[in-house]
Order: C-alpha cells, then structure tokens, then sequence
C-alpha cells in the first residue's frame, strides 16, 4: 500500500507525517524512512535536517546560504552527504511496517537524489507513505502509476485532521 501526503510548501506535510508516525509507533508499528521537518534558529529558517524515523538520527540535508556547498535546488543548497544519509536511511527501513520518504521533489523527479532508494521502497511489502508537493503530484503520480497510490492532500484547515484519517485507511486496509 502506498500513500501520497501533499499539499503546498508550508502547510504541514512533514508534521503530518511525524504525528502519524508516532501514532504508528504506539501502535506497534516499526516505522523508519526519513523525514525532512525545516532546521530553525528561533525564527528563522535555516534549512532542512535529515531524521531517520526509526533511530531519531539527524545529518543536515539543505541549507539556505547562497555561500554553500552542494546541488541548488530551488532556494537550498542540498548536501551531497545529507541526501547519502537519505538514501541509507531509506534502504535500511524495507524492513520496517511503514516507510517514510519525504519528500519526492525536483532532485528525486530528475532522477537523483533519493530516487533509487524510493523506488526501492516502493517495490518492497512495506506501506510507503510518501511527501510530494502539489505542484509535483501530477508529475509523480503519471511516473509512478503503476504503484498505485492514495492520495492525502494536506491544508491548514486539514492538517490536525489528515492524521486520524490516514490512520483509519491503513487500519482498514490491513
């Protein structure tokens, strides 16, 4: 079973996930894959970390410094060693019930990035809950048909919803 989560930059995607996998967890549910919530300093936005869903572990993944080292996609500058630990974190979780990759955007639809080890993922018995942007879903759905998806589109009027919802479809499907 594959699911979508999607919605705009900045409406709650990630967090959905992160609350959904801890009620997955609560559950008895071995949970890994990365999750990729902003890195803050106070207010201010300094890019995206890394965290291995299973063992909490952090690596720096993007940061927004015009000065950085790394592939520029959009306003980050992605860490070669950032997506490395990505990777790993993904193909070390097909073991696991639930795995989470967020998110799929530009790097991934190009090819690189943590493609590989989605589609990987993918292919494996483990429930996949994937991050793709809204205005990428198109794109990604007409790539990866074949696996077949459930799309969750996240807002900020849904997003403390999106998780009991998700919740209740992996629990009817099972």
């Amino acid at each position: 079973m594959n699911i979508v989560v999607t919605g705009r930059p900045g409406c709650g995607k990630t967090t959905v996930c992160e609350r959904l996998a801890a009620e997955l967890e609560g559950r008895g549910l071995r949970c890994g894959g990365v999750l990729c919530p902003k890195a803050k300093t106070g207010d201010r936005d300094m890019g995206k970390i890394a965290v291995d869903v299973l063992t909490k572990e952090k690596k720096m993944l993007a940061v927004l410094d015009d000065y950085a080292k790394g592939i520029k996609v959009g306003r980050y500058h992605i860490s070669p060693q950032g997506v490395d630990f990505a990777k790993r974190v993904i193909r070390d979780a097909e073991n696991c019930d639930i795995v989470f990759i967020d998110e799929i955007g530009p790097l991934e639809l190009s090819g690189s990035g943590v493609m590989e080890a989605a589609k990987s993922a993918l292919e494996s018995a483990a429930t996949v809950v994937v991050v793709v942007r809204n205005t990428l879903l198109d794109v990604f759905v007409e790539r990866f048909m074949q696996q077949g998806f459930t799309v969750f589109e996240v807002t900020e009027d849904n997003r403390d919803r999106v998780v009991a919802k998700i919740l209740g479809f992996i629990e009817n499907a099972g």
